[in-house]
């Protein structure tokens, strides 16, 4: 099992990557969602975490979201508007220029 050592107060925290279903950005916060523990904001950009997690296991699909794709349950593509559908039923919103990423899912 593999963790990320994830800088928060007081001391930091280390969560294991096959945990996190999705992180969001918040402007220079991001907000991890596991399925350890209550969602929770950190004081780091969406990049930072781009950079420290495996890129065949976490795909960027917007601005301000990188998802895991363990996590993915379906792809709801609709017109013009493509969204992942979440194991835990959230909505993710994909961006028009990450479409073709998605479909490799």
């Amino acid at each position: 099992m593999q963790f990320i050592k994830i800088p928060a107060q007081p001391f930091g925290m280390q969560l294991p990557i096959e945990e996190i279903i999705r992180i969001e950005s918040r402007s220079n916060y991001s907000k991890i969602y596991s399925t350890c523990c209550k969602p929770f904001v950190v004081s780091k950009v969406l990049q930072w975490f781009e950079g420290q997690l495996p890129a065949e296991m976490f795909a960027r699909v917007h601005r301000s979201h990188l998802v895991n794709r363990q996590f993915i349950l379906q792809v709801n593509s609709k017109n013009i508007r493509t969204d992942l559908i979440m194991i835990n039923g959230e909505l993710i919103p994909v961006s028009r220029r990450k479409k073709t990423t998605v479909s490799n899912f």
